[in-house]
C-alpha cells in the first residue's frame, strides 16, 4: 500500500515537470539546439577579424572618422558619429549596419564574407564582450566612456557664460582649445567677472 501511495505522488510531481519541459521545448522551437550559438571570441576571432579588414583606416595611428577599431578601448568609444556598436543589438549598432550593406570596408578587396558579418552580428548581440587588462577577465561594452562628443555641447550650454566671448575668468574661453596667455588685464577682467 505504501508503494501505491509512493507511486502516486511520483506520478504527480512528475506531471507538472514534464509539462513545463514540453512548453520550454516547444516556446524554443524544433531546432533550439542549433539557436544557441556562443559568441564568438573578441580576441580570436572579432579583435584579429577587424585588424585584417579595418585597420588600414581605423587603427591608433590613422583613425578615420576619430575612429580606432583595433583595440576594445577604441570600439568602446566609437569615433566622430558615437558609439558604434550598441551590446546585445546588432541592428542598432552602426558597425554591424555598415559590414552588412557592403559600406565598409570600402573597395572591393577587404570585403567581409557573409560568415564573418555573421560573426560580428552575433558577438553584438551576445554583448559585445572583449578581454579586459592584464587579468583577462570579460566584460561587456556598455558605453560607460565619455568622449569629446558628450563633454563639448555641456561645456558650451553651462560654461561659456563665464569663459566665452564676452567674459574670460581665469582667462579661459571654452569656446576654443587654447588658453589666453596671461597679461596685465587678465586680473582686472577675472576680477570684473566675478563682481556681475
Amino acid at each position: 500500500m505504501l508503494r501505491r501511495y509512493f507511486s502516486i505522488l511520483l506520478l504527480l510531481l512528475a506531471l507538472p515537470m514534464a509539462s513545463v519541459a514540453r512548453n520550454t521545448l516547444s516556446a524554443a522551437g524544433p531546432n533550439a539546439e542549433k539557436s544557441l550559438p556562443l559568441s564568438p571570441s573578441f580576441k580570436i576571432e572579432i579583435g584579429p577579424l577587424l585588424q585584417a579588414k579595418c585597420s588600414r583606416c581605423h587603427n591608433e595611428k590613422a583613425h578615420k572618422g576619430d575612429l580606432n577599431l583595433t583595440m576594445p578601448a577604441g570600439i568602446l568609444r566609437g569615433g566622430e558619429s558615437g558609439p558604434v556598436i550598441v551590446p546585445g543589438k546588432p541592428d542598432e549598432s552602426p558597425l554591424y549596419e555598415k559590414v552588412h550593406s557592403g559600406a565598409m570596408p570600402p573597395g572591393k578587396k577587404d570585403r567581409l564574407s557573409a560568415a564573418e558579418v555573421e560573426s560580428i552580428r552575433r558577438w553584438i548581440a551576445g554583448g559585445a564582450e572583449t578581454e579586459s587588462g592584464e587579468d583577462g577577465k570579460t566584460g561587456p561594452m556598455d558605453g560607460t566612456a565619455v568622449t569629446q562628443h558628450d563633454v563639448i555641447p555641456i561645456m558650451l550650454r553651462h560654461c561659456t557664460g563665464c569663459h566665452g566671448l564676452r567674459q574670460k575668468e581665469g582667462d579661459l574661453d571654452l569656446r576654443t582649445n587654447q588658453k589666453d596667455p596671461p597679461g596685465p588685464d587678465a586680473a582686472a577682467e577675472s576680477t570684473r567677472g566675478r563682481e556681475r
